[in-house]
């Protein structure tokens, strides 16, 4: 998970501000782990359009697979969202912007 210097709250929020990112962390929100196959149907977001959004959550730590994916090796993937990394992402930008 990288480390949340000023600019790594801004590419985290950017990330979130996309919408098919939005719509997945929504999703694991109200559904909970979910695999790749319901969060392409839940949110009908197009197959190459989910892989980038899930690879750009994954790379901001927002979200989490399980297994990892370093040790998948063609196994699937259950999503969840990493509450606490969203909620420090946007504790750190109130302080940047505000304090």
């Amino acid at each position: 998970m990288p480390y949340l210097d000023a600019e790594g709250v801004l590419n985290a929020l950017a990330t979130l501000a996309k919408p098919h990112c939005a719509s997945i962390v929504r999703y694991l929100t109200d559904h909970g782990e979910s695999y790749w196959g319901e969060l392409q149907r839940g949110t009908g977001i197009p197959t190459g359009s989910i892989s980038r959004a899930l690879s750009e959550l994954e790379d901001q730590g927002l979200i989490a697979g399980d297994p990892a994916r370093g040790e998948r090796r063609g196994r699937s993937a259950r999503y969840r969202v990493v509450a606490g990394r969203i909620t420090e992402v946007l504790e750190l930008a109130r302080q940047q912007l505000l304090d």
